[in-house]
């Protein structure tokens, strides 16, 4: 180490707060964790396991020949992922070595999640999934006596169906006392007949159960559950050859399905108090996502689908335009009204109503209070979603309720960002919202901008 370079523990005791590992993970010492499985009646213990070990439940591609990945499409999974660094390796393992070298490492609380064992809560067979999320808790559970002031184990909790969850939910935090909790982010659900063929369940929109007795329970027991579930082997990730190509973004895109099927299934609507974290996929799918809410809401929400109907159409004026413009074209007499007649549909629905959305600041209060702050974006990537505040702020005079909602939206960005939004609603010169929004904001307002000038 040269002399420019500063170790973690002098830059930990440069802060003014806490430094939290909030996704810290230890590597399965095998022969400790076989025991558990054999113990819990899972025939084989860690080989058996290990066979199935992917976050889809398929069989791995290191116990497949050649010929069968190339024919079940199996995924290389990942290789080469500890460090060779004895010392580190047997920090990862040893939670008491970890516990030892947490100054070290500058860091004052570490939330340990499992490595292999993020692959339990997919199993397909039953006896694998629910026996081997009970042996892992146990494991675990011993493995940190004794060093919990420090390092926070988490639980693993399958969710195939509502009833093994929360009954592995019950036992983890009611009987192994554990304080964190990550349950399965999805289900993978087969074709009758389709050996080879799921569908993904991200338990909320269109589930095959009802797990608002799993969200009721979270509540009740005062748990945030976390989500780790990947997506490798999803279309789009299932390269027989290479391991980065199905990694980049994997975890992202099973966080965001799950995210959106809870949003919209109305998850958040009905248990507010829910908190759900969505690890290790960055935060850009994040952002693009609240987006992504807002423009659909503004284009298939009711209002939005008013443009859009095919009733509205004037098939007349549609073909004298056609005719009179038509140039290389054919015009085809009624066609208006034939376009109209095949676009409509009795099938109509609200994509937001589930949701309780009925304005696109109930998009961005409940995008605030049920996916965390909006801390590390752009400009950007804030930008459009700027723009949308701006135009409604011109277009409406805000309730209390709503400029509550943007002024919690504003408090949820960092200093800049949020001056930035201050700015463009400011311009606008609507003077009822901007002094609603003052009175939420001012403060703050005035505490980033004069950090913008000492910075500068």
């Amino acid at each position: 180490m040269t002399q420019s370079e500063t170790t973690a523990r002098e830059i930990r005791e440069s802060l003014g707060h806490p430094v939290l590992d909030a996704d810290g993970h230890i590597v399965e010492y095998f022969p400790e964790l076989d025991r558990y499985l054999r113990e819990e009646g899972v025939e084989g213990g860690m080989k058996s396991f290990m066979a199935t070990a992917n976050f889809d439940g398929s069989r791995t591609w290191q116990t497949l020949s050649s010929e069968e990945r190339l024919r079940e499409r199996s995924y290389r999974s990942p290789w080469w992922g500890f460090p060779n660094d004895a010392r580190d390796l047997a920090t990862a393992v040893a939670p008491r070595l970890l516990h030892d070298r947490l100054d070290e490492l500058g860091i004052d609380l570490a939330v340990c999640y499992p490595s292999v064992g993020l692959q339990l809560p997919a199993q397909r067979e039953e006896r694998v999934r629910r026996l081997g999320c009970r042996a892992y808790n146990r494991y675990a559970a011993e493995l940190f006596e004794g060093l919990t002031d420090r390092l926070l184990p988490v639980a693993v909790v399958p969710t195939c169906d509502p009833g093994e969850a929360l009954e592995e939910l019950d036992y983890a935090v009611e009987e192994l006392g554990f304080r964190a909790v990550m349950i399965g982010g999805f289900a993978l659900r087969g074709f009758e007949g389709e050996e080879h063929a799921f569908w993904i369940d991200s338990l909320g929109l269109d589930s095959l159960h009802d797990y608002d007795p799993l969200w009721k329970r979270l509540v009740e027991l005062q748990v945030a559950p976390t989500l780790h579930s990947g997506s490798m082997g999803w279309s789009g990730r299932r390269s027989v050859s290479n391991f980065s190509y199905n990694h980049m973004g994997n975890f992202a895109g099973a966080g965001e399905a799950a995210a959106k099927s809870m949003f919209f299934g109305g998850v958040f609507h009905r248990f507010p108090a829910l908190r759900v974290g969505f690890l290790e996929g960055g935060v850009a799918w994040g952002v693009q996502m609240l987006v992504g809410l807002v423009e659909h809401w503004e284009k298939r929400g009711p209002e939005g689908l008013r443009d859009l109907d095919p009733a509205g159409l004037d098939a007349a004026l549609f073909d004298r335009l056609v005719e009179e413009h038509a140039g290389s074209l054919r015009p085809v007499e009624g066609l208006g009204s034939a376009m109209a007649a095949g676009l409509n549909t009795p099938e109509v629905v609200n994509d937001f109503e589930a949701a309780g959305i009925v304005s696109a600041e109930d998009v961005i209060h409940a995008y605030a209070a049920n996916k965390g702050r909006i801390a590390e974006q752009s400009n950007s990537q804030l930008a459009g979603l700027t723009d949308k505040i701006k135009v409604h702020c011109l277009e409406n005079k805000w309730s209390v309720k709503q400029a509550d909602n943007v002024g919690k939206f504003a408090k949820s960005l960092p200093g800049e960002l949020m001056v930035t939004l201050w700015n463009a609603i400011s311009s606008t010169q609507v003077m009822p919202n901007i002094q609603k929004l003052h009175k939420l904001i001012g403060p703050q307002i005035v505490e980033a901008v004069q950090a913008s000038r000492n910075l500068k």
